[in-house]
């Protein structure tokens, strides 16, 4: 069974987005459940915490972080993706195309993987603040310890409301902290056209 974990967030486009994501999800012919982790309006998002939370509650054996406003572009998506891990597979991140690029980008938030391999991980770091980077350490990990796999069949639609733009609102020591990884773990994605261009 497969675990859905959506990170609520009360911001636009999320807010209003995620409806129409549960509904494409539920479409889906992999059996599958969808865990809502909301967050109330607060100054700073904690991302990793509402994830934690999801995968507290989660049944499945396999899990997929997805954020709302990710549209599955077909009813297999899941079951295309559960089938690419049945393989030898042991994570796949999938690519969407991006409305703010234009172009595919890796969904570096959206990991679908085995429930023990995030047990083996351990709880995301909650002082980690914001939505840009903060499941980068995640990303990292799984790109040094499994079996993973990121491609284009595998496509996620990025509404194409804009997004609001909120200045000033980035976490400092967040951003910081991740500078480094965010920039290494960029080039590998880079290398393998994972991560969009410029637009």
């Amino acid at each position: 069974m497969i675990s859905v974990i959506i990170p609520l967030m009360a911001i636009p486009p999320y807010d209003t987005q995620v409806s129409e994501c549960i509904d494409k999800l539920e479409r889906q012919t992999a059996v599958n459940e969808v865990i809502v982790s909301q967050q109330k309006p607060a100054k700073l998002i904690n991302k990793n915490r509402l994830l934690n939370r999801g995968l507290k509650k989660a049944v499945g054996n396999i899990i997929w972080h997805c954020d709302a406003d990710f549209l599955a572009t077909d009813d297999t998506l899941l079951e295309r993706m559960e089938q690419k891990l049945e393989s030898g597979c042991e994570a796949v991140y999938p690519m969407f195309h991006s409305a703010v690029y234009d172009a595919p980008k890796i969904a570096d938030g959206g990991l679908f993987t085995y429930k023990e391999h995030l047990e083996r991980y351990g709880p995301l770091d909650e002082t980690l603040l914001g939505i840009g980077y903060v499941t980068f350490p995640l990303l990292n990990w799984v790109m040094c310890n499994l079996k993973w796999y990121c491609g284009t069949e595998f496509m996620v639609e990025l509404n194409t409301k804009p997004f609001v733009k909120r200045s000033k609102k980035g976490h400092l020591k967040t951003r910081h902290q991740l500078r480094s990884l965010f920039q290494k773990v960029k080039k590998e994605l880079e290398e393998i056209k994972a991560w969009p261009r410029k637009s």
